[in-house]
């Protein structure tokens, strides 16, 4: 079987009775929890959802752990249900199973629910006769999705040999330590690898969910890092200087998914008191790097070891050392492709065996220096502008907690620089036009809309088209 349920295994045998999976309304040992994930692999089986049967999940936070065990024990191909992933016969998942009546778009007939009836047949199965898979290297024992920001989500195949690569190096690098609580939910793969990392090493997962339950966890659980999305360290920290909860064991705070603003670090710094560490990878292409954080986000990183990573211009082919261009990265972790969809786009996705994750970048030896992602370059009047670097013009005002820019067509089609900005005070927008000034380069700010909430990714990732169209409907300002 896999090397962490193996280790997994293990611990439930000789220690049943330690602690495996904790929230804020539920503790579970981990004897219980191999117990629980034993019985629903030789329950999905009997139902005819066997290892020739793609399913994915939908589950409560809690159930997770166990879910994605059983799925492992069973073999075949398991993933995360992800909101506009296809469930069917010609999809990778042919299933959903989920604790839910019913789920918009995915055909009654092939939801498979966890209810009454079927908890009773779970707990009436003897754990001791369900045997754990045992995939060979190449084999397919895991489907990740694509965050959907460009389209309908991707199912990224993973291969056994791929996921314990993963599993085989620290998850923040080597910088501070291995012992990791996050906030990512159950759909993002770093999360599904935390469960198993976390568990193999004979420690508790906490699943953190609301705020200010996570931190009461974190208190009493002490890890040495806390990973999250910039969004749910901003929540965090909200919930923190809310409750007067400092996390004096914490050590340090690593983000990932997407560039954490300046403001937003230097608050973590005062209020927690801890270090800031960053991550830049991807699902399909592993890790490219891990840093300390610095203010000055242009000084860049240096590449993980066991990571390749070259800068080519138009025509695929290297460019000169310090010259930007599309960023491609090849790990021995890289996910096999995509099931069921081709990349067509030039400079995403899986081409000649590298992984390009559309970013735009340059290197100086093996420092790499990120640019912006090439989906992120708003073409306004014919300049281009990347939007981070307006998005954190706009934070530095105060009452700007968050902020997306985006380019919005008017009546006659001319596409306009256009804000969405979560405020916790009254912003005026000639503040807010001062402040992007700099950057705008002369292309004035047109619409600006208030929102309690930008849609984001779970990693993330600002969802740009789902934001053009809240401003184009809402009748922003300006």
């Amino acid at each position: 079987m896999l090397d962490a349920l193996s280790s997994i295994a293990t611990w439930a045998r000789e220690s049943p009775d330690d602690l495996a999976v904790v929230s804020a309304s539920r503790r579970a040992t981990i004897g219980e929890t191999w117990d629980a994930a034993r019985r629903l692999a030789g329950w999905l089986t009997a139902q005819g959802v066997g290892p020739s049967v793609g399913l994915a999940t939908a589950v409560p936070t809690s159930l997770e752990p166990a879910t994605l065990l059983a799925l492992l024990i069973r073999g075949g191909l398991g993933a995360a249900y992800v909101q506009g992933a296809a469930i069917g016969e010609d999809a990778p998942m042919q299933r959903l199973f989920t604790t839910e009546a019913g789920f918009p778009g995915v055909a009654p007939q092939r939801i498979l629910r966890l209810d009454d009836a079927a908890r009773r047949a779970i707990d009436a199965i003897d754990p001791a006769t369900v045997t754990p898979a045992d995939p060979q290297p190449d084999d397919i024992i895991r489907v990740a999705y694509s965050s959907g920001t460009t389209g309908a989500p991707k199912a990224i195949a993973l291969t056994r040999r791929q996921v314990e690569a993963r599993l085989g190096r620290p998850r923040d690098g080597g910088l501070v330590g291995d012992d990791i609580a996050t906030f990512l939910r159950g759909t993002s793969y770093a999360n599904q690898l935390g469960v198993l990392g976390t568990l193999a090493e004979r420690r508790p997962h906490l699943v953190l969910d609301k705020p200010a339950e996570a931190l009461a966890l974190i208190a009493e659980f002490e890890p040495k890092i806390v990973q999250g999305a910039p969004a749910q360290l901003a929540e965090m920290l909200a919930a923190g200087r809310g409750t007067g909860v400092r996390l004096e064991a914490l050590a340090a705070v690593l983000s990932v998914g997407a560039p954490l603003a300046p403001a937003t670090a230097a608050a973590l710094i005062d209020w927690f008191d801890v270090e800031i560490l960053e991550g830049y990878g991807s699902t399909e292409g592993d890790v490219v790097f891990f840093r300390r954080w610095r203010a000055d986000a242009e000084a860049g990183a240096e590449v993980y070891p066991t990571t390749e990573v070259e800068i080519v211009g138009a025509d695929h082919t290297p460019v000169s050392d310090g010259e930007s261009g599309y960023v491609r990265v090849r790990t021995a972790a890289m996910a096999s492709g995509y099931l069921g969809a081709d990349e067509t786009e030039p400079f995403h996705g899986f081409h000649d065996g590298w992984f390009y994750p559309g970013d735009v970048g340059m290197l100086h030896g093996r420092r790499l220096t990120l640019v912006g992602r090439d989906d992120e370059l708003l073409n306004l009047g014919g300049q281009k502008i990347l939007a981070p670097r307006l998005e954190a013009a706009a934070l530095t005002i105060a009452g700007v907690r968050d902020a997306a820019a985006v380019a919005v067509p008017d009546a006659l089609g001319i596409s306009r620089l256009a804000l969405a900005i979560v405020t916790d005070a009254p912003v005026a927008r000639d503040d807010l036009a001062a402040a992007l000034a700099p950057i705008a380069g002369g292309v004035p700010l047109g619409p600006v809309l208030v929102v309690a909430q930008l849609p984001r990714t779970e990693s993330g990732k600002v969802r740009r088209t789902e934001v053009v169209e809240l401003i184009r409907r809402r009748g922003p300002r300006g």
